[in-house]
Protein backbone atom coordinates (compact mmCIF):
# COMPACT_ATOMS: atom_id res chain seq x y z
CA UNK A 1 0.00 0.00 0.00
CA UNK A 2 1.13 3.43 -1.36
CA UNK A 3 1.23 6.48 1.22
CA UNK A 4 -0.90 8.74 0.33
CA UNK A 5 1.38 11.97 1.77
CA UNK A 6 3.31 10.66 -1.01
CA UNK A 7 0.98 12.81 -3.16
CA UNK A 8 1.08 15.60 -0.78
CA UNK A 9 3.31 19.03 -1.16
CA UNK A 10 4.00 18.96 2.52
CA UNK A 11 5.51 22.33 3.76
CA UNK A 12 5.63 23.44 7.47
CA UNK A 13 6.00 27.38 8.90
CA UNK A 14 5.97 29.07 11.78
CA UNK A 15 3.21 31.16 12.78
CA UNK A 16 2.99 33.75 15.23
CA UNK A 17 -0.01 32.49 17.66
CA UNK A 18 -2.08 35.89 17.23
CA UNK A 19 -2.19 36.01 13.61
CA UNK A 20 -5.10 33.89 11.85
CA UNK A 21 -3.98 32.03 8.71
CA UNK A 22 -6.12 30.66 5.75
CA UNK A 23 -5.16 27.56 3.50
CA UNK A 24 -6.76 26.98 0.31
CA UNK A 25 -6.88 23.21 -0.02
CA UNK A 26 -8.30 22.01 -4.04
CA UNK A 27 -10.10 18.99 -3.23
CA UNK A 28 -13.49 18.18 -3.31
CA UNK A 29 -15.84 15.99 -0.72
CA UNK A 30 -16.17 13.00 -3.28
CA UNK A 31 -12.15 13.25 -2.61
CA UNK A 32 -12.07 13.44 1.11
CA UNK A 33 -14.29 11.03 1.35
CA UNK A 34 -12.20 8.23 -0.68
CA UNK A 35 -9.29 9.23 1.18
CA UNK A 36 -11.25 8.47 4.67
CA UNK A 37 -12.60 5.40 3.41
CA UNK A 38 -9.45 4.02 2.10
CA UNK A 39 -7.50 5.05 5.46
CA UNK A 40 -10.57 3.49 7.28
CA UNK A 41 -9.83 -0.05 5.29
CA UNK A 42 -5.75 -0.18 5.54
CA UNK A 43 -6.59 0.54 9.48
CA UNK A 44 -9.36 -1.92 9.74
CA UNK A 45 -8.02 -4.31 6.90
CA UNK A 46 -11.13 -4.51 5.09
CA UNK A 47 -10.36 -5.92 1.53
CA UNK A 48 -12.37 -4.28 -0.48
CA UNK A 49 -14.29 -0.83 -0.87
CA UNK A 50 -16.64 -0.58 -3.81
CA UNK A 51 -17.11 3.58 -5.28
CA UNK A 52 -19.05 4.23 -7.48
CA UNK A 53 -19.28 7.14 -9.43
Amino acid sequence: MQNTSDYMDNHLMAIPADHIVTVYIPVTVDEVVREAAIKFAAVNDIPEIGFSR
